[in-house]
């Protein structure tokens, strides 16, 4: 129970002591088979994103929708309109893409299933 207030406190005090850039929700996803090509329809997804940074510039990621610990992002674009950054994971990475002029954020993450690897898009409109 300790741990828990403690991670609760942790991730409270963090939008308190940081800057939010932006907060995403009204997600949408699809799914695409890497081996065969087919490509789902996008469909609704309860994905909520908190994109925010500290006095140093670090850029993190909070996911709203479930109570996790929020991770540090790596920036990899140097263009203002779109943004762009790696989450370390445990099997790869997640990529993000801010489209600041217009609002959406996109998240493309791989999975190496035991039956296909596939791919999910998820976009997702900020504010």
């Amino acid at each position: 129970m300790r741990i828990l207030l403690g991670i609760f406190f942790l991730v409270a005090s963090s939008y308190a002591e940081n800057k939010v850039l932006v907060k995403c929700s009204q997600a949408k996803s699809q799914v695409i088979y890497l081996d065969t090509g087919k490509v789902g329809k996008f469909e609704k997804d309860k994905m909520q994103l908190v994109l925010f940074y500290n006095d140093k510039m670090e850029m993190f990621v909070d996911r709203a929708d479930v109570k996790i610990i929020p991770s540090k992002l790596v920036n990899i674009s140097t263009n203002k309109n779109i943004l762009q950054f790696l989450e370390p994971v445990a099997d790869g990475s997640i990529l993000y893409t801010l489209h600041t002029n217009i609002g959406i954020l996109t998240v493309q993450k791989s999975y190496n299933m035991i039956i296909k690897p596939l791919m999910v898009n998820t976009f997702l409109k900020c504010k």
